[in-house]
C-alpha cells in the first residue's frame, strides 16, 4: 500500500513512487500545523532525520523525514538525485489536512542542508529554511562503490552543475579535499541561487568542521545574499 501505520499512532511512513519518508505528528489533533521537510547528511541521514523530525513533532511542528537516496525509487548512491522528488516531499505536507501549507520549511544538515538550500531556491512555497553545516555550491556526488564522477542532483532531467573533487595529493582529511576542490572551481555555475530563496535563513556552521569548510561557505551565503 502506498501508506503504511508504524507502531506509533502518530508517525505514518509514507513509500511512494514519489515520496519515500516518515512523517512525524504533533500528540492530539489539531489541524493547520507549521510543517518541516527534514533531511539528513551524506552518510544516508535517515536515523538523524528520524530523530530531528520526532523531536519537531513534540514541539508542535508536522515534520516529515524524507530519505533522497539509498531507498526505494531512489539511487543507491549520492549521484544525480531528482530534486523532484524533495518538492514532492513538500507537496505530500501540503496537502495534509493537518499542516497548514503556508508554513513550510526545510531543515537539513551537511549535504541535506546544500539540499534544503536547493529546494528553497527552487519552491517558493519554502517559509523558512535552517541548513546545518551547509555547503555554497554543489558539489561532486558521492559514490562509495564505483568512485564515479556526476552531479549530486538533477532538475528536470538534466545535472546540475557541480564543483568536481580536485587533484590533492597533499590532502589529509576529507575537508582538505573539499577546500582544495572549492579553490580549484573554475568559474561560480555551482554556486547555489541562495538570493533566490525568499524565505529567512538560519545557518549553523563550525570553526573545526572536520568534513568540509562549512564557516567559510555559510559567510559566502550571507554574502550573495546581501540585503536578504
Amino acid at each position: 500500500s502506498a501508506l503504511s501505520f508504524s507502531a506509533s499512532a502518530d508517525t505514518v511512513a509514507v513509500r511512494t513512487p514519489q515520496v519515500s519518508a516518515d512523517i512525524y505528528y504533533p500528540a492530539g489533533h489539531a489541524s493547520h500545523r507549521p510543517a518541516v521537510l527534514v533531511l539528513g547528511g551524506a552518510e544516508g541521514g535517515s536515523r538523524w532525520a528520524k530523530s530531528v523530525a520526532d523531536s519537531l513533532a513534540a514541539h508542535g511542528y508536522v515534520a516529515m523525514a524524507e530519505a533522497y537516496f539509498n531507498a526505494p525509487g531512489l539511487p543507491p548512491q549520492l549521484l544525480d538525485v531528482p530534486l523532484e522528488r524533495l518538492r514532492a516531499g513538500l507537496d505530500r505536507l501540503a496537502a495534509d489536512r493537518r499542516v497548514d501549507k503556508h508554513r513550510l520549511a526545510v531543515l537539513g544538515i551537511s549535504k541535506g542542508a546544500e539540499a534544503a538550500l536547493l529546494v528553497a531556491s527552487l519552491d517558493p512555497r519554502v517559509k523558512a529554511v535552517v541548513a546545518g553545516s551547509p555547503s555554497d555550491v554543489v558539489f561532486q556526488g558521492i559514490d562509495r562503490k564505483n568512485g564515479a564522477v556526476a552531479s549530486s542532483w538533477t532538475w528536470r532531467g538534466a545535472p546540475l552543475p557541480f564543483v568536481p573533487f580536485a587533484p590533492c595529493a597533499a590532502c589529509k582529511s576529507l575537508a582538505d579535499l573539499y577546500v582544495a576542490s572549492r579553490d580549484a572551481a573554475r568559474d561560480n555555475s555551482a554556486s547555489i541561487e541562495v538570493a533566490h530563496i525568499g524565505a529567512p535563513l538560519l545557518l549553523l556552521s563550525s570553526e573545526t568542521d572536520s568534513v568540509w569548510p562549512s564557516k567559510a561557505m555559510a559567510l559566502a551565503i550571507l554574502s550573495r545574499r546581501g540585503a536578504r
